[in-house]
């Protein structure tokens, strides 16, 4: 998931960056693993993708990433608090 413009999207499964393009900035895991109140994040990088790669799919028109206004108000409702 991606947030851009003040919206969310979100990027079909199907498209992944090349691993030599991956970029390692943060972002949300796949999977945790908790110990206590630590929590450590478990990062595959074959579930990522790069920023530039994920900036160039939102903008193209012919690829549908804009989450449905039902998920975004679901979403932003969570996220509030």
């Amino acid at each position: 998931m991606w947030i851009f413009g003040g919206e969310l999207h979100i990027i079909p499964i199907q498209y992944k960056s090349d691993s030599e393009k991956q970029d390692m900035r943060p972002r949300l895991p796949s999977r945790h693993a908790f110990d206590g109140d630590d929590v450590s994040i478990v990062m595959d990088e074959s579930e990522s993708i790069n920023t530039q790669y994920a900036l160039s799919l939102i903008l193209d028109p012919t690829i549908q990433t804009l989450a449905s206004r039902q998920i975004q108000d679901t979403v932003w409702a969570r996220t509030k608090g």
